[in-house]
């Protein structure tokens, strides 16, 4: 299913230091999921919450928000189009601690 593909994008985004991406990505699936009435099954339920609350723990509140609300409003081309990387933010260097 295509919102399975958008949130596995998403999860790469976060991880890559992309969460306004991610929670771009993560409000298009989410919106196409309540679109063709297609949620979550139990076993992908808990990774998905995972992924949610590690994208939403960088980013502050507003900035979480808009940037889910501007995925919840893409179209599914738009939604596509930012899978793809088209328009993505660039990735934040992550320095380990130890440099």
């Amino acid at each position: 299913m295509l919102a399975r593909g958008l949130e596995g994008v998403a999860t790469v985004a976060g991880r890559q230091g992309q969460p306004t991406r991610a929670a771009r990505l993560l409000g298009a699936a989410q919106a196409l999921r309540e679109a063709v009435s297609t949620p979550h099954t139990l076993v992908e339920r808990s990774a998905h919450e995972r992924d949610l609350a590690d994208a939403r723990a960088q980013l502050d509140e507003m900035t979480w928000s808009k940037a889910w609300i501007d995925g919840q409003e893409m179209s599914l081309e738009e939604a596509i189009s930012k899978a793809l990387g088209q328009d993505s933010e660039p990735a934040r260097q992550i320095v380990s601690p130890d440099r």
